[in-house]
């Protein structure tokens, strides 16, 4: 993403979101639909605004009460498959 690892707390996974993607990834990442049994494909935004396919796989943090307090998520780029 083009962030070092140290500079990363405190951000969300919509910071690096397309401003035009924006409403379908808070749809995809609702805390209710999650967690995804199979990753997420999607395109993110690296700081020097070039894209990135990447896989996300997610999943809701609760408190005792239930409540959804963050998410967690990784992140992997995603591989192109090839054909010959």
């Amino acid at each position: 993403m083009g962030i070092k690892f140290d500079k990363v707390a405190g951000l969300s996974c919509f910071d690096f979101v397309f401003p035009e993607d924006m409403a379908a990834a808070r749809e995809l990442f609702e805390a209710s639909r999650l967690p995804h049994k199979d990753a997420l494909r999607f395109r993110l935004q690296r700081l020097d605004g070039t894209e990135i396919w990447a896989d996300i796989q997610a999943a809701p943090l609760k408190a005792e009460t239930g409540r959804v307090y963050a998410i967690t998520a990784t992140i992997t780029a995603a591989v192109r498959e090839f054909s010959p």
